[in-house]
Parts: structure tokens; sequence; C-alpha cells
């Protein structure tokens, strides 16, 4: 009886044990788990993410800004000599050269907003570059080789118009052949080759830049990538092969042209016109009215920045209805100046 008993104890007290050992390597393998996965998606994520880079923008911001201004100061000044009471040819000559003056503005804006939304990135899957409306990603099978610009013998066919925070365009070089620029300076230019063309893009960092491009090439890409083109002008192309879209824009251009046919019919006959009114509510001084045409031309600055603003925001995600009613908003305005164009004539 007292055999059994230590054998029963002895057999409980190695079950015990038993199961306890087993808890305790069940607990040992699960963490081992736990390490084998954090460390698994620590290598994924350092494998999978993309470094990126910026362009140099101080320069660029202070010059188009300062551009931007000039031309707003520039404009302003020639509307209010225009709106004065000066002869017909004279004021037709200014607003002429305001609305001329006005077309580098959405041309400086854009550059501007192109230069803030570049970046270059460097990953296990290729070269990605964004300028503006502009991007492309590039494979590295695709690359057929990367180096600064500054190695060459000949420096390359740099864009005619150029300047601080924009170099950017398509050149012929005798020895590149199609080079395209998507960089804010000429120093330190990093040249991407490709059997269709060569890319020029200026990083910050440019050696550290060139660098990371090549260690990930050798590392290999984890999927077949292919390449990607998208360019402003097949952004614009997408935007008109939808048809309320194209018909937005072309009543929109369609109206802007009609304001000014509106005027001269309003015109026709009548040397002088008012524009306003005296504190009495009645008929201000009257002035050339040719000067009626600063309605119209204003119309069409607007609707030249609604184009570009809704064209802007189609390429975002979900911004296909803000850009709608970016350009439904031109026409609004075409007609609450058309509006404005009939009044002045009935007052007069």
């Amino acid at each position: 009886m007292i055999h059994s008993r230590i054998l029963y104890a002895g057999l409980m007290w190695v079950k015990s044990k038993g199961v306890q050992v087993f808890a305790e390597r069940v607990k040992i393998n699960f963490e081992a788990k736990i390490r084998y996965k954090e460390k698994t998606a620590e290598l994924l994520k350092t494998m999978s993410v993309n470094q990126s880079f910026s362009p140099p923008r101080m320069a660029g911001i202070a010059f188009h800004s300062v551009g931007l201004l000039a031309v707003l100061a520039a404009v302003g000044t020639m509307v209010t000599i225009a709106s004065e009471n000066l002869s017909g040819l004279n004021s037709v000559l200014l607003l002429v050269a305001s609305i001329l003056l006005a077309v580098l503005f959405p041309v400086l804006a854009y550059r501007l907003f192109a230069l803030l939304q570049s970046e270059y990135r460097v990953g296990r899957d290729g070269l990605y570059i964004r300028w503006g409306l502009r991007q492309l990603q590039l494979p590295h099978d695709l690359i057929v080789d990367s180096a600064l610009a500054s190695e060459l013998e000949q420096a390359p066919t740099m864009p005619r118009w150029r300047w601080p925070g924009s170099l950017v365009g398509l050149t012929q070089d005798e020895e590149l052949g199609a080079v395209e620029y998507m960089a804010s300076q000429s120093q330190d230019l990093i040249l991407i080759g490709t059997l269709d063309r060569v890319y020029a893009i200026s990083p910050n960092d440019a050696r550290n830049f060139l660098a990371q491009l090549r260690s990930e090439s050798e590392r290999g890409s984890l999927s077949k990538g292919r390449m990607i083109s998208v360019e402003p002008s097949s952004i614009f192309s997408q935007a008109w092969a939808d048809r309320a879209i194209r018909g937005l824009i072309s009543a929109g251009a369609l109206l802007a042209m009609a304001l000014f046919v509106l005027v001269g019919i309003v015109i026709q006959g009548r040397a002088t016109i008012s524009l306003g009114f005296d504190p009495l509510v009645r008929p201000g001084d009257a002035v050339a009215a040719v000067q009626l045409y600063l309605l119209p031309s204003l119309n069409l600055v607007f609707f030249m920045g609604d184009l570009l603003l809704g064209l802007i925001l189609f390429r975002e995600e979900g911004g296909s209805l803000l850009a709608r009613l970016v350009w439904a908003s031109s026409l609004l305005s075409a007609l609450l100046f058309g509006g404005a164009v009939l009044f002045i004539g009935r007052m007069a």
C-alpha cells in the first residue's frame, strides 16, 4: 500500500513536471515565432520602403513668388490706367498689353506648383519622378545608366526657357539624344539614361541619391515592374474624353469669346460710356467706351485660371467632382460679367 502511494506520488510529480516543461517549451516557441514575425515584418518594411529626395526649392520659390507679385502689380497698374479717361486707342493698347502679361500668371503659378509638388523616390521597384502634373515610374531594368552631368566632357543642351526653380522641358542633344529635364537647377544634375531618352533631375545630395539608386538596382525588384508615364497633355486628354467636362470647358471658352462680341455690340456707335455710379446713384463720369472691354478681359483671365486649377484637381484621387465645380464656376463668372455688360449698356 505504501509502495503504491509512493509510486502514485512519483507519477503525479513527473506528470506535473512534464506539463510544466511542455508549457515552457510552448511559451518559448510562441515567443520565438513572434520575434520571427517581427523581424520579418521589419525586413519587409526595410525592403519595400522608398527613400524620397527633393530638389532645391528655396531659390525657385523666391523667384516665382516675386514674379507673381510683379505680374499682378503690372496688370493692376495697366487696368487702373486703362480705366481712366484716356483716348480709345490708348485704352485698347493697355488692355491688350494687360491680357498678354496676365498670361504669365498661370505659367508662373503652375511652375511654382510643380516645384512644390516635385520629388524623386528610389525604391526596390524602381525610380519614381514627379514634377507637377508630370509623373514617371522607371523600373530598374529599364535604366541603362545613371551619372552626374558634370562627368560628361560636354554639358547637355539646356531648355531655352529656364529660370531659378524651373529647369523643365524636352531638348535634343547631339550626343545624348532626347533629354527631358525635371529639375530646379543646373548644378549637380543627374542624368538617368534609358533606351528612349535621358532624364535630367536635380535631387538634394546628388551623390547619395546615385548611391541609393545603384544599391536598390543591385538588390533587384520583388516584382516585375512596368514603366508608367503621365504627362499634362495626357491629363487634359483624359478630362476632354469626358462628355460633361468637355461641355463645361467648351461652354466656358465660347462664353469668354462671346463676351468680347457682346461688348462690341453694346459700345457700337458710342464714344463714351459710364462704368459706375456716383454717391447719388446716378451714372458716374463717362469714360471711353472701349474701356468696357476690361470686363471680358478679366473674365478671360478667370477662365484660364479655372482651367488650370481644374486640371490640377482632376488628376488627384477623388478630385473629378471638384474639377467640375471649378469649370462650372467659369460659366457662372462669364454670365455675371455678361449681365454687367448688358446692365451698363442699358444704363448708358
